[in-house]
């Protein structure tokens, strides 16, 4: 008997567990039906976001600047490296005859060949050959990979050489040494000479100097036309400042003065009433944040000419010429949906004195040939002063199930009767909630980027993309 009522608990057992699994895959396909029968519709969810409408243009960047051009043929020397502030006066470059040049060049490689030849002696321990073979790679990298800057470099490649010598002073011959020594010294009388001799390059006024150039230098904001971003196909040449030969007249260095930098921008009919409303403008070139001053709007062909004035250096573009500008023009905060969910469609207007209550329903009383019939309503949207049943106060509706347009409305409380006529054009969008489909007139904000901040629907609903 025992044996029985286990068994018999153990199937029912089995038949619940098996009735669960029944019930999992009815309520699995139930839910698959609806996803089917729903699964063309997209949605978002309308969140807190804004918007920004942004002019975004080519603008052309001038400064007050001039290229410097050598005034004779020579080897330069440069002592000052790429975008340094420097005063007025400072020693950019010197130009030195060629001969010396040549000749200084000359007498380096000489001593570099000795010294290589010293390190490769057989003789040498091996604490000795390794502080050789660091001196070793010093000079080669100078001879091969030429990384010095001009003749500075000169001064720091004779600086670590010393320095590894005072290393190994207590291996190196005395004569060895004196004799490495000496050579130095040459280079220094050499050197004097070229210096008595060679053209101080200094500057004329207080700037920043550059080495780059394109061949703009000069010009200015007014001499800007709309067709100079289209012709414009310069880039900025590089002037190299390694130990090298120049002609009369090859560009030595760009000099920026003054802290007055111009951006000129050129605005279509729609643009140009933002920059007659502003006269300061916060915006970007590129990616960094700049202010600047309307210094001049007018009228150029069928755009409108805009000059913005920069009171700062912007050293990071003293190698552009043309850049993208993005002017905030307005923005908005709020609900923000995509453009493609809101549709528009005709809604009917009715005052509220037209409106009726039947227990907990709005509606409308349509008189007909038989007799009156209230019909119920959904109010999308309702506006105006007083309460909703005021004669000054009117909601929006969709036509009634079985009302014609053009039907009799009868007061509320009076015998006056209107027909169902008055139209608006609005705009809506429909919401899914917990399985609901509600369609809610909207209104727009504002727009820009295929977005939209709006009014009339809550923040979360899960909004259908049509």
């Amino acid at each position: 008997m025992v044996s029985g009522k286990r068994k018999k608990a153990g199937n029912w057992r089995y038949i619940v567990i098996y009735l669960m699994i029944v019930a999992i895959l009815i309520y699995v396909l139930i839910q698959g039906f609806f996803l089917v029968k729903t699964g063309k519709a997209s949605y978002v969810v309308a969140e807190s976001g804004d918007l920004q409408n942004i002019i975004e243009v080519d603008g052309v960047l001038t400064r007050q600047e001039q290229l410097v051009l050598a005034s004779e043929a020579g080897v330069v020397e440069y002592y000052y490296p790429s975008n340094r502030h420097l005063s007025r006066g400072a020693l950019v470059c010197a130009l030195i005859d060629t001969e010396y040049g040549a000749l200084l060049e000359e007498k380096m490689q000489e001593v570099y060949r000795q010294m290589i030849n010293e390190a490769a002696s057989a003789e040498y321990a091996e604490d000795f050959e390794r502080l050789d073979q660091k001196i070793s790679d010093q000079i080669s990298s100078y001879l091969t990979q030429k990384q010095a800057t001009g003749f500075s470099g000169l001064y720091t490649l004779k600086a670590d050489i010393q320095n590894t010598m005072f290393q190994r002073s207590n291996l190196l011959a005395i004569s060895q040494n004196s004799r490495i020594r000496a050579l130095l010294k040459e280079q220094g009388i050499y050197q004097a000479k070229m210096d008595s001799d060679s053209v101080q390059m200094t500057l004329p006024y207080a700037g920043l100097i550059c080495y780059t150039y394109d061949g703009y230098e000069g010009w200015s904001a007014d001499q800007v036309q709309e067709n100079f971003v289209r012709r414009y196909d310069s880039e900025y040449k590089t002037i190299s400042l390694n130990l090298q030969e120049v002609r009369k007249g090859d560009p030595l260095y760009r000099l920026i003065t003054g802290n007055e930098w111009y951006i000129t921008v050129f605005a279509d009919q729609d643009q140009a009433d933002f920059f007659h409303e502003e006269d300061f403008l916060d915006f970007y070139l590129g990616t960094e944040a700049v202010s600047g001053i309307v210094y001049r709007v007018e009228a150029s062909g069928d755009m409108t000419k805009v000059i913005i004035r920069m009171t700062e250096y912007l050293d990071e573009f003293s190698n552009q010429r043309v850049m993208r500008v993005r002017f905030l023009r307005s923005g908005s905060q709020g609900i923000k949906i995509p453009l493609e969910c809101i549709l528009q469609k005709e809604y009917f207007v009715v005052n509220g004195n037209y409106l009726y209550k039947s227990g907990d329903r709005i509606g409308l009383m349509i008189r007909s040939e038989s007799r009156d019939e209230f019909v119920p309503i959904d109010i999308l949207k309702d506006e105006g002063p007083g309460g909703l049943m005021d004669a000054m106060h009117r909601v929006w509706i969709n036509l009634p199930r079985g009302v014609s347009e053009g039907a009799l409305m009868i007061a509320n409380g009076s015998d006056l009767t209107k027909e169902l006529r008055e139209k608006t054009v609005e705009s809506y969008v429909n919401t899914v909630n917990g399985g609901y489909q509600v369609e809610k007139i909207i209104q727009i904000d504002y727009t820009a980027d295929l977005y939209a901040i709006v009014s009339g629907i809550d923040l979360y609903d899960r909004v259908q993309i049509p």
